[in-house]
Protein backbone atom coordinates (compact mmCIF):
# COMPACT_ATOMS: atom_id res chain seq x y z
CA UNK A 1 0.00 0.00 0.00
CA UNK A 2 1.28 3.25 -0.97
CA UNK A 3 1.69 6.28 1.37
CA UNK A 4 -0.70 8.88 -0.02
CA UNK A 5 -3.23 6.36 -0.54
CA UNK A 6 -2.96 5.01 3.15
CA UNK A 7 -2.88 9.42 4.40
CA UNK A 8 -6.18 9.73 2.55
CA UNK A 9 -7.61 6.41 3.79
CA UNK A 10 -6.72 7.29 7.32
CA UNK A 11 -7.96 11.19 6.78
CA UNK A 12 -10.89 9.68 5.96
CA UNK A 13 -11.61 7.53 8.55
CA UNK A 14 -11.20 10.51 11.41
CA UNK A 15 -13.18 12.91 9.20
CA UNK A 16 -16.17 14.09 11.09
CA UNK A 17 -19.65 12.26 10.37
CA UNK A 18 -23.05 13.87 10.08
CA UNK A 19 -26.02 11.37 10.46
CA UNK A 20 -29.20 11.57 10.76
CA UNK A 21 -28.43 14.73 12.07
CA UNK A 22 -26.48 14.13 14.84
CA UNK A 23 -22.82 15.56 14.41
CA UNK A 24 -20.49 12.57 15.15
CA UNK A 25 -16.81 13.85 16.26
CA UNK A 26 -13.87 13.04 14.52
CA UNK A 27 -11.72 12.35 17.52
CA UNK A 28 -12.48 11.41 21.29
CA UNK A 29 -10.75 12.23 24.30
CA UNK A 30 -10.36 8.68 26.17
CA UNK A 31 -8.30 8.58 29.38
CA UNK A 32 -6.24 11.85 27.96
CA UNK A 33 -5.64 10.21 24.49
CA UNK A 34 -6.86 11.46 21.50
CA UNK A 35 -8.71 8.58 19.10
CA UNK A 36 -10.09 8.90 15.86
CA UNK A 37 -13.35 7.94 14.51
CA UNK A 38 -13.76 4.36 13.41
CA UNK A 39 -17.20 4.26 11.79
CA UNK A 40 -20.77 5.73 12.88
CA UNK A 41 -24.16 4.24 11.96
CA UNK A 42 -27.85 5.04 12.37
CA UNK A 43 -29.57 1.47 14.28
CA UNK A 44 -33.20 0.88 13.06
CA UNK A 45 -35.12 -1.51 14.57
CA UNK A 46 -37.76 -3.58 11.88
CA UNK A 47 -35.99 -0.66 9.34
CA UNK A 48 -38.47 1.69 10.75
CA UNK A 49 -37.78 2.82 14.09
CA UNK A 50 -34.57 5.43 14.78
CA UNK A 51 -32.99 4.08 17.98
CA UNK A 52 -30.02 5.78 17.83
CA UNK A 53 -26.73 6.80 16.01
CA UNK A 54 -23.57 5.03 17.57
CA UNK A 55 -20.39 5.73 16.95
CA UNK A 56 -16.97 4.07 18.02
CA UNK A 57 -13.64 5.91 18.15
CA UNK A 58 -10.25 2.97 18.24
CA UNK A 59 -6.60 3.84 18.25
CA UNK A 60 -5.33 4.56 14.61
CA UNK A 61 -4.45 0.61 13.09
CA UNK A 62 -6.59 -1.29 15.38
CA UNK A 63 -8.15 -4.40 14.04
CA UNK A 64 -11.29 -5.73 14.30
CA UNK A 65 -9.49 -8.69 16.29
CA UNK A 66 -7.44 -6.22 18.42
CA UNK A 67 -10.93 -3.69 19.05
CA UNK A 68 -11.75 -6.42 21.41
CA UNK A 69 -8.84 -6.39 23.34
CA UNK A 70 -8.08 -3.99 26.55
CA UNK A 71 -7.31 -1.26 24.54
CA UNK A 72 -8.58 2.39 24.53
CA UNK A 73 -11.96 3.05 22.97
CA UNK A 74 -15.72 4.73 23.05
CA UNK A 75 -19.13 3.60 22.18
CA UNK A 76 -21.57 6.80 21.88
CA UNK A 77 -25.02 6.07 21.63
CA UNK A 78 -27.16 9.55 20.60
CA UNK A 79 -30.75 8.47 21.06
CA UNK A 80 -33.54 8.93 18.76
CA UNK A 81 -36.23 8.28 20.98
CA UNK A 82 -37.17 7.56 24.89
CA UNK A 83 -36.43 4.70 26.84
CA UNK A 84 -36.62 3.59 30.38
CA UNK A 85 -33.92 3.08 32.64
CA UNK A 86 -35.86 -1.17 32.42
CA UNK A 87 -35.64 -0.67 29.08
CA UNK A 88 -31.81 -0.29 28.11
CA UNK A 89 -30.50 -2.68 31.43
CA UNK A 90 -32.98 -5.58 29.57
CA UNK A 91 -31.15 -4.65 26.01
CA UNK A 92 -28.09 -5.12 27.76
CA UNK A 93 -28.55 -7.93 29.74
CA UNK A 94 -30.28 -9.81 27.00
CA UNK A 95 -27.07 -9.49 24.49
CA UNK A 96 -24.23 -9.51 26.87
CA UNK A 97 -24.47 -13.39 27.64
CA UNK A 98 -25.73 -14.18 24.00
CA UNK A 99 -23.06 -17.15 23.30
CA UNK A 100 -21.44 -17.28 26.13
CA UNK A 101 -21.19 -20.68 28.28
CA UNK A 102 -22.86 -21.00 31.84
CA UNK A 103 -19.75 -20.43 33.75
CA UNK A 104 -18.85 -17.24 31.70
CA UNK A 105 -22.15 -16.23 32.04
CA UNK A 106 -21.92 -16.35 36.12
CA UNK A 107 -18.82 -14.65 36.18
CA UNK A 108 -20.66 -11.62 34.51
CA UNK A 109 -23.52 -11.60 36.74
CA UNK A 110 -21.99 -9.26 39.53
CA UNK A 111 -20.40 -6.97 37.01
CA UNK A 112 -23.72 -6.70 35.10
CA UNK A 113 -25.70 -6.16 37.47
CA UNK A 114 -23.40 -2.79 38.81
CA UNK A 115 -23.39 -1.70 35.47
CA UNK A 116 -27.13 -2.12 34.87
CA UNK A 117 -27.49 0.23 38.12
CA UNK A 118 -25.82 3.01 36.86
CA UNK A 119 -28.80 3.07 33.71
CA UNK A 120 -31.31 6.17 33.85
CA UNK A 121 -33.79 6.84 31.79
CA UNK A 122 -33.08 8.62 28.08
CA UNK A 123 -34.85 10.99 26.00
CA UNK A 124 -34.33 11.58 22.29
CA UNK A 125 -31.26 13.73 21.70
CA UNK A 126 -29.71 12.40 25.29
CA UNK A 127 -25.75 10.54 24.47
CA UNK A 128 -24.83 7.67 26.40
CA UNK A 129 -20.92 7.37 25.97
CA UNK A 130 -19.11 3.90 27.42
CA UNK A 131 -15.48 4.47 27.81
CA UNK A 132 -13.23 1.60 27.39
CA UNK A 133 -9.84 1.99 29.28
CA UNK A 134 -6.90 0.18 28.81
CA UNK A 135 -6.75 -1.69 32.13
CA UNK A 136 -10.18 -3.54 31.38
CA UNK A 137 -11.93 -0.39 33.11
CA UNK A 138 -15.43 0.61 31.40
CA UNK A 139 -17.09 3.80 32.34
CA UNK A 140 -21.04 5.07 31.24
CA UNK A 141 -21.74 8.69 30.89
CA UNK A 142 -24.86 10.18 30.10
CA UNK A 143 -25.07 13.52 28.72
CA UNK A 144 -21.33 13.55 30.03
CA UNK A 145 -22.15 13.20 33.59
CA UNK A 146 -20.47 9.58 34.71
CA UNK A 147 -23.01 7.21 35.97
CA UNK A 148 -21.25 3.73 36.50
CA UNK A 149 -17.24 2.42 36.20
CA UNK A 150 -16.99 -1.08 36.59
CA UNK A 151 -13.47 -2.80 36.50
CA UNK A 152 -13.56 -6.23 35.19
CA UNK A 153 -11.71 -7.49 31.94
CA UNK A 154 -14.15 -9.83 30.97
CA UNK A 155 -16.90 -7.56 31.04
CA UNK A 156 -15.02 -4.75 29.40
CA UNK A 157 -14.66 -7.67 26.46
CA UNK A 158 -18.49 -8.80 26.74
CA UNK A 159 -19.75 -4.90 26.60
CA UNK A 160 -17.60 -4.86 23.31
CA UNK A 161 -18.71 -8.12 22.20
CA UNK A 162 -22.34 -6.36 21.48
CA UNK A 163 -21.77 -4.20 18.54
CA UNK A 164 -18.13 -5.23 17.73
CA UNK A 165 -18.45 -9.16 18.29
CA UNK A 166 -18.47 -11.45 15.19
CA UNK A 167 -21.78 -12.79 16.43
CA UNK A 168 -22.96 -9.15 17.35
CA UNK A 169 -26.63 -8.23 17.52
CA UNK A 170 -26.15 -6.45 14.00
CA UNK A 171 -23.56 -7.34 11.56
CA UNK A 172 -24.54 -4.60 8.97
CA UNK A 173 -23.96 -2.01 12.45
CA UNK A 174 -20.78 -4.04 13.32
CA UNK A 175 -19.14 -3.34 9.62
CA UNK A 176 -20.25 0.67 9.90
CA UNK A 177 -18.77 0.86 13.35
CA UNK A 178 -15.44 -0.77 12.14
CA UNK A 179 -15.40 0.81 8.38
CA UNK A 180 -15.24 -2.94 7.13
Amino acid sequence: MNRAFLIMLLATAAAAQEIDGVTVPATAQIAGQEVPLRGAALLRWKWLVKVYVAACWLPAGTTADQAMAATPKRFAFTYRRAFSAEDLIKATSGTITEGLDAVQQQALVAPLAAWNAGYRAVQSGDRIDIDHLADGTVVMAQNGAELVRVTDQAFATALSAIWLGKDTFDSGLRKRLLSE
